[in-house]
Protein backbone atom coordinates (compact mmCIF):
# COMPACT_ATOMS: atom_id res chain seq x y z
CA UNK A 1 0.00 0.00 0.00
CA UNK A 2 1.34 3.39 -1.15
CA UNK A 3 0.26 6.42 0.91
CA UNK A 4 0.43 10.01 -0.55
CA UNK A 5 0.69 12.28 1.73
CA UNK A 6 0.09 16.38 1.41
CA UNK A 7 1.30 17.64 4.68
CA UNK A 8 1.31 21.17 6.62
CA UNK A 9 3.11 22.63 9.96
CA UNK A 10 1.42 20.22 11.68
CA UNK A 11 3.57 17.14 13.01
CA UNK A 12 0.80 15.29 15.00
CA UNK A 13 -1.53 15.45 11.94
CA UNK A 14 0.77 14.27 9.31
CA UNK A 15 2.43 11.26 11.57
CA UNK A 16 -0.76 9.53 13.08
CA UNK A 17 -2.30 8.45 9.50
CA UNK A 18 1.57 7.55 9.14
CA UNK A 19 1.47 5.03 11.64
CA UNK A 20 -2.19 4.34 11.39
CA UNK A 21 -1.83 3.18 7.76
CA UNK A 22 1.48 1.42 8.52
CA UNK A 23 2.20 1.71 5.16
CA UNK A 24 4.57 0.02 2.44
CA UNK A 25 5.96 3.62 1.16
CA UNK A 26 4.75 6.90 1.69
CA UNK A 27 5.73 9.61 -0.06
CA UNK A 28 5.17 13.33 1.69
CA UNK A 29 4.73 16.14 -0.19
CA UNK A 30 5.11 19.51 0.85
CA UNK A 31 5.80 23.15 0.10
CA UNK A 32 8.81 24.98 1.83
CA UNK A 33 6.30 28.00 1.97
CA UNK A 34 4.30 26.40 3.88
CA UNK A 35 6.11 24.65 6.48
CA UNK A 36 9.15 25.22 8.55
CA UNK A 37 12.49 23.33 8.75
CA UNK A 38 11.69 22.25 12.31
CA UNK A 39 8.38 20.34 11.39
CA UNK A 40 9.65 18.68 8.58
CA UNK A 41 13.08 17.86 9.99
CA UNK A 42 10.49 16.31 12.82
CA UNK A 43 8.80 14.63 10.54
CA UNK A 44 11.82 13.03 8.92
CA UNK A 45 12.36 11.64 12.30
CA UNK A 46 9.64 10.15 13.07
CA UNK A 47 9.41 8.37 9.79
CA UNK A 48 12.56 6.63 10.25
CA UNK A 49 11.05 4.99 13.65
CA UNK A 50 9.70 2.65 11.34
CA UNK A 51 12.88 2.36 8.84
CA UNK A 52 12.85 -1.32 7.64
CA UNK A 53 8.92 -1.53 7.39
CA UNK A 54 8.15 1.72 5.57
CA UNK A 55 9.93 3.26 2.79
CA UNK A 56 9.68 6.98 2.97
CA UNK A 57 10.41 9.68 0.49
CA UNK A 58 10.18 13.70 0.17
CA UNK A 59 9.21 15.74 -2.22
CA UNK A 60 8.81 19.70 -2.52
CA UNK A 61 6.66 21.00 -4.69
CA UNK A 62 6.79 24.22 -4.59
CA UNK A 63 7.95 25.35 -7.71
CA UNK A 64 5.36 23.41 -9.39
CA UNK A 65 2.06 24.55 -11.12
CA UNK A 66 -1.03 23.46 -11.21
CA UNK A 67 -0.19 21.20 -14.60
CA UNK A 68 2.93 19.71 -13.58
CA UNK A 69 1.75 18.39 -10.02
CA UNK A 70 -1.19 16.73 -11.89
CA UNK A 71 1.77 15.15 -14.04
CA UNK A 72 3.63 14.58 -11.34
CA UNK A 73 0.94 12.88 -9.05
CA UNK A 74 -0.22 11.07 -12.26
CA UNK A 75 3.44 9.59 -12.45
CA UNK A 76 3.04 8.36 -8.91
CA UNK A 77 -0.14 6.52 -9.08
CA UNK A 78 0.08 5.34 -12.41
CA UNK A 79 2.02 1.85 -11.46
CA UNK A 80 -0.22 1.35 -9.13
CA UNK A 81 -4.17 0.96 -8.27
CA UNK A 82 -2.91 -0.25 -4.73
CA UNK A 83 -2.45 4.12 -3.51
CA UNK A 84 -4.38 6.67 -1.64
CA UNK A 85 -4.04 10.43 -0.82
CA UNK A 86 -4.15 11.38 2.78
CA UNK A 87 -4.81 15.13 3.57
CA UNK A 88 -4.95 15.34 7.36
CA UNK A 89 -2.45 18.25 7.60
CA UNK A 90 -3.14 19.65 4.16
CA UNK A 91 -4.49 23.56 3.59
CA UNK A 92 -8.08 23.38 2.95
CA UNK A 93 -7.81 24.32 -1.02
CA UNK A 94 -5.32 22.15 -1.37
CA UNK A 95 -7.74 19.51 -0.12
CA UNK A 96 -10.46 20.51 -1.99
CA UNK A 97 -8.21 20.41 -5.07
CA UNK A 98 -6.29 17.14 -4.16
CA UNK A 99 -9.85 15.22 -2.89
CA UNK A 100 -11.27 16.42 -6.74
CA UNK A 101 -8.45 14.77 -8.55
CA UNK A 102 -9.09 11.49 -6.31
CA UNK A 103 -12.14 11.63 -7.08
CA UNK A 104 -12.17 11.94 -11.11
CA UNK A 105 -9.75 8.74 -11.23
CA UNK A 106 -11.46 6.91 -8.17
CA UNK A 107 -9.10 7.06 -6.12
CA UNK A 108 -9.01 6.97 -1.96
CA UNK A 109 -8.70 10.13 -0.33
CA UNK A 110 -8.66 10.34 3.82
CA UNK A 111 -8.34 12.87 6.78
CA UNK A 112 -7.48 11.41 9.95
CA UNK A 113 -10.31 11.93 13.10
CA UNK A 114 -8.04 12.15 15.43
CA UNK A 115 -10.58 12.56 18.37
CA UNK A 116 -12.33 9.21 17.40
CA UNK A 117 -9.03 7.60 15.67
CA UNK A 118 -10.36 6.29 12.47
CA UNK A 119 -10.42 7.97 9.00
CA UNK A 120 -12.92 9.85 7.24
CA UNK A 121 -13.49 9.00 3.54
CA UNK A 122 -13.23 12.61 1.21
CA UNK A 123 -13.90 10.43 -2.14
CA UNK A 124 -16.58 7.69 -2.49
CA UNK A 125 -13.23 4.89 -2.63
CA UNK A 126 -12.54 2.31 -0.31
CA UNK A 127 -10.62 3.18 2.54
CA UNK A 128 -7.64 1.20 3.13
CA UNK A 129 -7.24 -1.11 6.25
CA UNK A 130 -6.03 0.62 9.38
CA UNK A 131 -5.29 0.38 13.27
CA UNK A 132 -5.73 2.87 15.74
CA UNK A 133 -1.67 3.32 16.46
CA UNK A 134 0.03 1.65 19.30
CA UNK A 135 2.90 4.37 19.63
CA UNK A 136 5.36 4.05 22.42
CA UNK A 137 6.50 7.17 24.44
CA UNK A 138 9.23 7.70 22.27
CA UNK A 139 6.94 7.72 19.64
CA UNK A 140 4.62 10.47 20.82
CA UNK A 141 7.80 12.72 21.85
CA UNK A 142 9.04 12.38 18.40
CA UNK A 143 6.30 13.11 16.92
CA UNK A 144 6.42 16.57 19.03
CA UNK A 145 9.84 17.55 18.09
CA UNK A 146 11.47 15.91 21.29
CA UNK A 147 12.90 12.44 22.17
CA UNK A 148 13.19 10.54 25.33
CA UNK A 149 17.12 10.91 26.22
CA UNK A 150 17.04 8.68 29.48
CA UNK A 151 15.36 7.52 32.83
CA UNK A 152 15.46 9.94 35.99
CA UNK A 153 15.01 7.00 38.19
CA UNK A 154 15.07 3.33 36.90
CA UNK A 155 11.42 1.79 37.18
CA UNK A 156 11.44 -1.62 38.94
CA UNK A 157 11.88 -5.29 37.09
CA UNK A 158 9.09 -7.39 37.20
CA UNK A 159 11.22 -9.60 39.91
CA UNK A 160 10.86 -7.21 42.05
CA UNK A 161 6.90 -6.36 41.78
CA UNK A 162 6.32 -8.66 44.94
CA UNK A 163 8.79 -6.94 47.01
CA UNK A 164 7.46 -3.92 45.90
CA UNK A 165 3.63 -4.86 46.37
CA UNK A 166 4.88 -5.83 50.05
CA UNK A 167 6.97 -2.52 50.45
CA UNK A 168 4.19 -0.62 48.87
CA UNK A 169 1.22 -1.70 52.03
CA UNK A 170 3.94 -0.98 54.70
CA UNK A 171 4.64 2.62 53.14
CA UNK A 172 1.20 3.39 52.76
CA UNK A 173 0.06 1.85 56.41
CA UNK A 174 1.62 5.20 57.77
CA UNK A 175 3.35 7.30 55.33
CA UNK A 176 4.42 10.24 58.42
CA UNK A 177 5.91 7.20 59.85
CA UNK A 178 7.49 6.38 56.45
CA UNK A 179 8.96 9.84 56.24
CA UNK A 180 10.51 9.74 59.12
CA UNK A 181 12.07 6.24 59.04
CA UNK A 182 13.02 7.06 54.96
CA UNK A 183 15.69 9.58 56.67
CA UNK A 184 16.94 7.83 58.81
CA UNK A 185 17.46 5.39 56.46
CA UNK A 186 19.39 7.92 53.77
CA UNK A 187 21.27 8.93 56.66
CA UNK A 188 21.95 5.70 57.99
CA UNK A 189 23.53 4.55 54.42
CA UNK A 190 25.26 7.36 53.88
CA UNK A 191 27.11 8.00 56.90
CA UNK A 192 27.65 4.09 58.30
CA UNK A 193 27.17 1.85 55.12
CA UNK A 194 29.82 -0.97 54.15
CA UNK A 195 28.19 -1.29 50.52
CA UNK A 196 24.77 -2.80 51.41
CA UNK A 197 25.86 -3.84 54.74
CA UNK A 198 25.13 -0.79 57.60
CA UNK A 199 25.61 -0.71 61.13
CA UNK A 200 24.67 2.22 63.11
CA UNK A 201 23.20 3.55 66.02
CA UNK A 202 19.27 3.14 66.42
CA UNK A 203 19.19 7.04 66.98
CA UNK A 204 21.35 9.41 64.73
CA UNK A 205 22.20 12.98 65.80
CA UNK A 206 22.00 15.57 63.64
CA UNK A 207 22.78 19.30 64.10
CA UNK A 208 18.77 20.32 63.79
CA UNK A 209 17.29 17.05 64.44
CA UNK A 210 17.84 13.39 65.93
CA UNK A 211 16.39 10.37 63.36
CA UNK A 212 15.52 7.83 64.97
CA UNK A 213 14.81 4.40 63.48
CA UNK A 214 11.24 2.70 63.76
CA UNK A 215 11.85 -0.67 64.51
CA UNK A 216 7.94 -1.82 63.26
CA UNK A 217 9.20 -0.59 59.74
CA UNK A 218 12.57 -2.48 59.97
CA UNK A 219 10.97 -5.64 60.71
CA UNK A 220 8.36 -5.04 58.19
CA UNK A 221 11.01 -4.41 55.75
CA UNK A 222 13.13 -7.27 56.77
CA UNK A 223 9.28 -9.64 56.21
CA UNK A 224 9.23 -8.16 52.96
CA UNK A 225 12.41 -8.75 51.92
CA UNK A 226 13.77 -5.85 51.06
CA UNK A 227 16.57 -5.64 53.77
CA UNK A 228 18.44 -8.70 55.63
CA UNK A 229 17.76 -7.34 59.93
CA UNK A 230 21.35 -9.20 61.11
CA UNK A 231 21.05 -7.86 64.75
CA UNK A 232 19.14 -5.38 66.67
CA UNK A 233 20.14 -4.88 70.55
CA UNK A 234 22.19 -2.47 73.01
CA UNK A 235 20.64 0.51 71.22
CA UNK A 236 22.51 -0.33 67.50
CA UNK A 237 21.21 -2.04 64.51
CA UNK A 238 22.89 -4.24 61.70
CA UNK A 239 21.42 -4.56 58.27
CA UNK A 240 22.14 -5.63 54.88
CA UNK A 241 20.32 -4.21 51.63
CA UNK A 242 18.96 -7.17 49.65
CA UNK A 243 20.80 -5.82 46.87
CA UNK A 244 21.56 -2.07 44.90
CA UNK A 245 18.94 -1.16 43.47
CA UNK A 246 15.92 -2.00 46.96
CA UNK A 247 18.94 0.02 48.50
CA UNK A 248 18.38 2.91 46.18
CA UNK A 249 14.40 2.75 46.31
CA UNK A 250 14.54 2.79 50.08
CA UNK A 251 16.86 5.83 50.85
CA UNK A 252 14.72 7.62 48.11
CA UNK A 253 11.38 8.55 49.55
CA UNK A 254 10.19 10.88 46.50
CA UNK A 255 10.47 7.37 44.39
CA UNK A 256 7.25 5.65 45.65
CA UNK A 257 4.45 7.53 44.36
CA UNK A 258 5.89 7.53 40.80
CA UNK A 259 6.23 3.71 41.49
CA UNK A 260 2.77 3.03 42.65
CA UNK A 261 1.73 5.09 40.06
CA UNK A 262 3.65 2.98 37.36
CA UNK A 263 2.69 -0.09 38.91
CA UNK A 264 -1.16 0.54 39.08
CA UNK A 265 -1.23 1.48 35.41
CA UNK A 266 0.87 -1.79 34.39
CA UNK A 267 -2.10 -3.75 36.65
CA UNK A 268 -4.18 -2.10 34.37
CA UNK A 269 -3.06 -3.74 31.63
CA UNK A 270 -5.13 -1.05 29.28
CA UNK A 271 -1.95 0.92 28.04
CA UNK A 272 0.37 0.21 25.05
CA UNK A 273 3.65 2.20 26.84
CA UNK A 274 4.46 2.59 30.40
CA UNK A 275 7.18 4.73 31.40
CA UNK A 276 8.46 6.56 34.59
CA UNK A 277 10.60 9.17 35.32
CA UNK A 278 10.64 9.99 31.93
CA UNK A 279 13.95 12.92 30.87
CA UNK A 280 12.71 14.87 27.82
CA UNK A 281 15.09 16.37 25.28
CA UNK A 282 13.14 19.32 23.90
CA UNK A 283 15.88 19.80 20.71
CA UNK A 284 16.70 16.81 19.72
CA UNK A 285 20.34 15.35 18.72
CA UNK A 286 21.34 18.12 16.28
CA UNK A 287 20.99 21.20 18.45
CA UNK A 288 22.46 19.18 21.47
CA UNK A 289 26.04 19.20 19.60
CA UNK A 290 25.54 23.20 19.68
CA UNK A 291 23.66 23.76 22.30
CA UNK A 292 23.58 21.73 25.14
CA UNK A 293 21.27 19.63 26.72
CA UNK A 294 17.65 21.43 27.55
CA UNK A 295 15.20 19.20 28.82
CA UNK A 296 12.58 18.67 31.69
CA UNK A 297 11.48 15.34 33.78
CA UNK A 298 8.14 14.22 33.94
CA UNK A 299 7.27 11.20 36.49
CA UNK A 300 5.06 9.20 34.79
CA UNK A 301 3.98 8.91 31.30
CA UNK A 302 1.40 6.24 29.72
CA UNK A 303 0.25 5.77 26.22
CA UNK A 304 -3.34 4.25 25.28
CA UNK A 305 -4.24 4.03 21.61
CA UNK A 306 -1.74 6.94 20.35
CA UNK A 307 -3.28 8.97 23.61
CA UNK A 308 -0.76 9.89 25.72
CA UNK A 309 -1.21 10.53 29.62
CA UNK A 310 1.55 12.83 31.47
CA UNK A 311 1.05 12.42 35.40
CA UNK A 312 3.20 14.22 38.16
CA UNK A 313 3.63 12.53 41.26
CA UNK A 314 4.12 13.88 44.88
CA UNK A 315 4.48 12.62 47.90
CA UNK A 316 2.75 15.98 49.53
CA UNK A 317 0.60 18.61 48.47
CA UNK A 318 1.28 19.75 45.04
CA UNK A 319 2.00 23.56 44.02
CA UNK A 320 0.44 25.67 41.87
CA UNK A 321 3.91 25.98 40.31
CA UNK A 322 4.08 22.40 39.59
CA UNK A 323 0.27 21.96 38.08
CA UNK A 324 0.96 24.93 35.85
CA UNK A 325 4.45 23.30 34.34
CA UNK A 326 2.76 19.83 34.38
CA UNK A 327 0.22 21.33 31.92
CA UNK A 328 2.28 23.53 29.77
CA UNK A 329 4.80 20.26 29.58
CA UNK A 330 2.20 17.75 29.23
CA UNK A 331 0.69 19.95 26.54
CA UNK A 332 3.98 20.58 24.39
CA UNK A 333 5.16 17.49 24.35
CA UNK A 334 1.86 15.55 23.98
CA UNK A 335 0.10 17.75 21.99
CA UNK A 336 -3.66 18.97 22.63
CA UNK A 337 -5.07 15.77 23.03
CA UNK A 338 -2.79 14.85 25.96
CA UNK A 339 -4.13 13.61 29.15
CA UNK A 340 -2.65 15.39 32.62
CA UNK A 341 -2.65 13.85 35.66
CA UNK A 342 -1.25 14.54 39.69
CA UNK A 343 -1.11 11.71 42.14
CA UNK A 344 -0.26 12.89 45.47
CA UNK A 345 0.52 10.91 48.83
CA UNK A 346 -1.39 13.95 50.53
CA UNK A 347 -5.33 13.53 51.42
CA UNK A 348 -6.93 16.35 50.00
CA UNK A 349 -10.38 16.13 52.34
CA UNK A 350 -8.24 17.64 55.08
CA UNK A 351 -5.32 19.57 52.87
CA UNK A 352 -7.03 23.14 52.78
CA UNK A 353 -4.30 24.68 50.53
CA UNK A 354 -5.31 22.09 48.26
CA UNK A 355 -9.19 21.98 48.62
CA UNK A 356 -8.94 26.10 48.24
CA UNK A 357 -6.45 26.62 45.21
CA UNK A 358 -4.87 23.15 44.03
CA UNK A 359 -8.22 21.40 43.33
CA UNK A 360 -9.60 24.76 41.60
CA UNK A 361 -6.91 24.65 39.33
CA UNK A 362 -6.91 21.52 38.48
CA UNK A 363 -10.06 21.38 37.45
CA UNK A 364 -9.98 24.97 35.07
CA UNK A 365 -6.68 23.00 33.40
CA UNK A 366 -8.90 19.72 32.88
CA UNK A 367 -6.27 17.87 35.36
CA UNK A 368 -6.98 14.92 37.33
CA UNK A 369 -6.07 14.83 40.85
CA UNK A 370 -5.69 11.25 42.48
CA UNK A 371 -4.67 11.39 46.60
CA UNK A 372 -4.43 9.05 48.92
CA UNK A 373 -7.64 8.46 49.82
CA UNK A 374 -8.21 7.11 45.85
CA UNK A 375 -4.99 5.29 46.15
CA UNK A 376 -6.22 3.17 49.72
CA UNK A 377 -9.47 2.81 48.19
CA UNK A 378 -8.40 1.01 45.04
CA UNK A 379 -9.86 4.13 43.28
CA UNK A 380 -6.84 4.54 41.45
CA UNK A 381 -6.70 2.29 38.91
CA UNK A 382 -10.38 3.32 38.17
CA UNK A 383 -9.25 7.10 37.71
CA UNK A 384 -6.20 6.03 35.42
CA UNK A 385 -8.19 4.37 33.15
CA UNK A 386 -11.28 7.23 33.08
CA UNK A 387 -8.35 9.61 31.92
Amino acid sequence: MKMISFIGDDAEKCLLPFFAFSPSEAIFIYSHKNISEMTLRTIKKAAELKEGRTKCRFTDVAFLDKETLIRFLDKLVEDTKNVFFELSASSAPTTVYISRYCEERSLCAVCYDRENRCPCPLTSAPIPEYTVPELTVNDILTIHGASSIRSGRNAPEEKYFPIFKELIGVILKDIKAWRRHGKFLQRAQAAYSDGSSVKCRTELHMKTETLVMDEDLMRALDKAGAIELISLANGYVHFRFTDGYIKDCLCDIGIWTEVITYLTALKTGRFDDVRMSVKIDWDGEIEDKVFGYAYNEIDCVLVNDSIPTFISCKTSEPSIEAVNELYVYGKKFGGPHARLGIVTLCDIETSNIINTSIAKRCHELDITLIDISDILSGNMEKKLLEM
